[in-house]
């Protein structure tokens, strides 16, 4: 989307030379705040224009700025000449470390549903953008939420950790779990096509074994919307509304109708069969939600649980680094074994606990053979468009000898390497830009206080959660948002990288 600004509130003080009539001073005064009402949002429309597009949101909580103005200038040069230096304030205020910065409008979204889980909301000065609902219970923040922005609040939902989008869903109420249910449903796309299995698949992974409650519903509904393509989660999400349909439309007692149900959603969850589709959507009105539990339940034993693993995530702070250097990569060969060398060198000295990180590896895909033969390949590639942060001289060589560090234990040829460590400078340029007031710290300042931190994964076949500890810069993180990512890796799967406090 093109750039936009929102000035919540805007004050003017209009000093005048002390010989300046009192009416005179006034006048100005009118006519400033005139050229403020009617010139200056077009002059300023005019001047974010020209800038490239993005779904990015920066909050800045106060913006002063200086302007001279002629007794005798018309209105529309008052308002050129306050566009342009509050223009030129605003680039600079970018940077300051109180300037918060979302990604998209569903990432500030993730970030306040969360902190109202969490008790916190309100408590930040970006909260304001949300003061509308502030005297509202929690719960029916979150309906409101919902309702007003069912696509982008469903994206952010997705984005929450399994646990962390339990407690959300746990602030509503019945009702308005059933109005946030029903917001939800209305994205859905029955005319789309989609794997069937997705939807016994989100079931698992949010471990919605029961459809009885909306709350388990909408858990449901959100976990569909992990999946990273669009198309085909708004086609499951449709399937999933039928199931939801099935709440109160036969006896709980007949055992023959879940039996059959059940066989249903197994050929559903074995190979996507197109019969079996069309008959969910046409001819299960006569089966409950407990037959839809039992038949997770039975699915769940069928597909073992060592499917789902719970591992250890060393230098978690790597998997927030993957998706800007995948990106880089993309449509290259041996992209996946080529990033887990940019990520080693970007460790330094925690090179070989990246490297060796079995995790990354399986995520990646990537085995000791490709990787020997990445080491061979030193082909030109693009950069991640970061620029180096002002840096003085000193921390510029402690970053050249941190990624010398890094590179040391992978043992790559000399071409290949120049490569390596350029993309993992750029990387971790473009992680630091993320970081207001620390663009300009070390690479080895910004792991041992941040990247570094450890934490755990859940890894399954379509989704891997990493759940990282709060590092000893915690505030940071919260302060900034760089603490979480979400993406999807070259075979498919989501990532969701958060921190677990």
């Amino acid at each position: 989307m093109s750039s936009a600004l929102a000035i919540e509130q805007l004050i003017v003080e209009c000093h005048v030379p002390a010989a300046a009539e009192e009416r005179r001073a006034r006048g100005i005064l009118e006519r400033v705040l005139s050229s403020v009402q009617h010139e200056l949002p077009d002059y300023l429309d005019r001047i974010l224009a020209a800038e490239t597009d993005s779904e990015a949101i920066v909050v800045i909580e106060t913006l002063r700025f200086d302007a001279t103005i002629n007794a005798q200038w018309p209105r529309e040069r008052i308002a050129r000449a306050l566009a342009n230096q509050l223009s030129c304030s605003l680039w600079r205020a970018l940077e300051r470390p109180d300037a918060m910065r979302f990604q998209d409008r569903p990432e500030m979204l993730s970030r306040f549903f969360s902190d109202l889980a969490q008790g916190t909301a309100y408590a930040r000065v970006w909260h304001r953008a949300f003061d509308g609902l502030r005297l509202l219970p929690a719960s029916a923040i979150v309906r409101t939420l919902i309702g007003d922005e069912p696509v982008a609040s469903r994206t952010a939902l997705s984005r929450l950790l399994p646990a962390d989008l339990d407690r959300v869903i746990a602030l509503l109420s019945r009702a308005d779990a059933e109005r946030a249910l029903a917001a939800v449903l209305s994205t859905a796309n029955p005319e789309t096509a989609c794997d069937p299995a997705s939807v016994v698949a989100a079931a698992l992974s949010q471990r919605c074994l029961a459809l009885e409650t909306p709350q388990q519903q909408l858990a449901l509904a959100v976990a569909i919307a992990r999946q990273p393509d669009a198309e085909a989660n708004a086609g499951a999400l449709a399937l999933a509304g039928v199931l939801f349909g099935l709440a109160a439309t036969c006896d709980p007692d007949e055992p023959g109708a879940w039996v059959e149900f059940q066989g249903l959603v197994q050929r559903l969850a074995a190979d996507g069969d197109a019969a079996a589709l069309a008959e969910v959507r046409s001819g299960l009105a006569q089966f409950d939600a407990d037959a839809v539990a039992d038949a997770v339940k039975a699915l769940r034993r069928e597909q073992p649980r060592a499917d789902v693993r719970e591992l250890h995530a060393g230098c978690g702070g790597a998997w927030l680094l993957l998706p800007s250097i995948l990106s880089a990569l993309e449509g290259r060969p041996d992209a996946a074994a080529f990033a887990l060398h940019v990520l080693g060198a970007s460790a330094g000295a925690r090179a070989p606990e990246v490297w060796n990180s079995a995790p990354l590896r399986e995520a990646l895909g990537v085995d000791e053979g490709q990787l020997a033969h990445v080491t061979s390949v030193a082909w030109p590639l693009p950069g991640l468009g970061a620029v180096s942060p002002p840096t003085s001289d000193g921390i510029e060589e402690q970053n050249r000898a941190h990624i010398r560090l890094g590179l040391a234990p992978l043992a790559v040829p000399r071409g290949a390497a120049r490569i390596i460590g350029q993309l993992a400078s750029e990387a971790m340029n473009a992680y630091a830009w993320r970081l207001p007031g620390f663009a300009g710290s070390s690479f080895r300042y910004l792991w041992d206080n941040l990247l570094a931190t450890d934490g755990s994964i859940r890894m399954d076949s379509r989704a891997i959660d990493v759940a990282l500890k709060p590092p000893p810069l915690d505030v940071i993180w919260k302060i900034t948002g760089a603490d979480r990512a979400s993406y999807a890796l070259p075979d498919g799967r989501a990532v969701r990288v958060a921190v677990r406090r």
